[in-house]
């Protein structure tokens, strides 16, 4: 019997004494690389750098901001004035007391942090879930967001998440907390980089984005917690924000990626940018992650769309 304790004890240790030790690797091999700002209750890491137009880079599902500051930042920030964010629980940006992580809680957190940072009439740059994230914002606060350039963005209800998330729908609170704080970490060093090459997919993932995108944080318990939360919550709320679309009043630019394997662009994007008027949506070979994979044309695009739309905010009404 004692020999059968010792095993038990060995298996429901192991897993989270292996969570702490990619947690502490998470932090040593990408450590905060910006500052914090109290908004909605809890603390936010950002990055601000450079000058001139504000362009705010918001990040999707599953990852923080090193997943579009790694190749963005320093392509913008000669001309611009780039700010990106954690978005909260995700990273180094604290998790709200509620565990509210709706599109429309993060949507006001985000905006009293763009307030507190002093960003004025900023240009939102939303990947994936960051766009839905962006179009919330722009519903909420319309007089304060000069426009929208999403890449490959999530727009409309899913009536499934893809297949890629579903793992990561929990329903119990408590055993959502207790999953990611001992099968979470060691699950994703197993799962990871099968779950890379099917949301890079037909691309493949770069072998730096543990590190330089930032991927290593995953593995923490609260972010785990966070992204789980999320995908639990699904799409609804999008409902909402499409109703708005034939009235959004403000410059909207798409671009997808004609062979994204996780959201498609003919629904996600042609047919929103059909909906908003005056929108625009560009198709270029590719998947999901052209931030990473494709970061000079990606990053060309923002420069266009940007001064697309302060040419367009520009003229007198």
């Amino acid at each position: 019997m004692t020999w059968f304790l010792g095993i038990l004890v060995l298996i429901l240790v192991s897993p989270i004494l292996a969570t702490g030790f990619l947690v502490a690797l998470g932090r040593l091999r990408v450590p905060p690389h910006g500052k914090f700002v109290k908004a909605g209750g809890g603390k936010l890491h950002y990055r601000d750098v450079g000058q001139g137009q504000a362009v705010v880079l918001i990040h999707g599902a599953g990852a923080q901001m090193r997943s579009l500051t790694a190749t963005l930042e320093s392509r913008l920030k000669d001309r611009f004035r780039v700010i990106s964010l954690d978005r909260p629980g995700m990273g180094y940006s604290e998790p709200q007391k509620a565990d509210d992580l709706s599109l429309d809680r993060q949507a006001a957190i985000l905006l009293e942090a763009l307030d507190l940072i002093g960003v004025e009439a900023p240009i939102l740059v939303g990947h994936s879930l960051g766009g839905a994230l962006s179009l919330t914002m722009a519903r909420r606060a319309p007089d304060r967001i000069r426009g929208l350039a999403l890449i490959a963005p999530l727009t409309r209800h899913l009536d499934t998440l893809p297949g890629v998330f579903r793992p990561l729908v929990i329903p119990d609170r408590r055993r959502r907390t207790v999953v990611s704080y001992t099968l979470a970490a060691p699950t994703s060093v197993l799962r990871g980089p099968q779950v890379l090459r099917r949301i890079f997919a037909p691309e493949d993932p770069p072998d730096w984005f543990a590190t330089d995108c930032g991927g290593l944080l995953a593995a923490r318990p609260r972010m785990f917690r966070s992204m789980s939360e999320e995908a639990t919550r699904g799409t609804e709320e999008l409902k909402e924000v499409q109703e708005g679309y034939p009235g959004m009043g403000m410059p909207v630019a798409i671009l997808y990626g004609r062979e994204d394997a996780i959201l498609d662009a003919a629904e996600q994007g042609e047919r929103t940018a059909t909906e908003i008027p005056g929108a625009t949506c560009d198709v270029v070979p590719g998947g999901h992650m052209l931030p990473v994979t494709q970061p000079d044309l990606t990053a060309d695009w923002i420069r266009r769309q940007v001064d697309r739309i302060v040419e367009i905010t520009n003229q007198p009404t």
